[in-house]
């Protein structure tokens, strides 16, 4: 098979695989760029089950409230490193300083915490330049259905699968 008919398929695979749904701004607007900065996951105004986090967090109990920073923090972190190990491998630069052609900034919106359920993440994705104007936004939803493993470690699993959708997101813009 040649080179560009592997290209071809590797392309087609991704389109119809999209975890991510375009929201707003160019399918085009990250052709042809190389660096990439991906701030943390902003936790900050996410919906849990069905209430806002302040909420959730003042009848859940001290267990929740004490693990809740670190728990998220630790998302974080794997969401990150998901998304930098990738960019590397497909030859993009992740730039830790804030230096990037492209801003990434993904904000929780809803998280279903899962119980005898999935664990559900939905994310809302901005892409922004150098001088914060919006190139594109993305809506992506993560889920990870093991039961039996303690939410903490179920939600470093589910932030890696979004780390996964993001990068696959951002190679795929950047080939144009």
């Amino acid at each position: 098979m040649s080179h560009r008919a592997c290209w071809l398929l590797l392309t087609l695979a991704l389109v119809a695989c999209n975890p991510w749904r375009s929201m707003h701004g160019s399918p085009d607007a990250l052709r042809g760029k190389r660096t990439f900065t991906v701030l943390p996951i902003d936790f900050e105004t996410v919906v849990v089950d069905g209430r806002p986090v302040r909420d959730f967090l003042a009848t859940e109990g001290p267990g929740w409230r004490k693990t809740w920073a670190p728990t998220m923090s630790d998302a974080s972190t794997e969401f990150r490193s998901v998304v930098k190990d990738k960019l590397r491998a497909a030859r993009l630069e992740y730039d830790e300083q804030g230096g990037g052609d492209v801003t990434v900034k993904p904000t929780a919106v809803d998280l279903q915490t899962g119980g005898f359920r999935p664990l559900v993440l939905y994310l809302v994705v901005d892409a922004v330049d150098t001088n914060g104007a919006l190139l594109e936004q993305i809506e992506l939803r993560t889920a990870f259905d093991q039961l039996f493993i303690e939410f903490e470690q179920r939600m470093r699993f589910t932030a890696r699968d979004a780390g996964a959708g993001v990068a696959a997101w951002l190679i795929h813009g950047s080939k144009g």
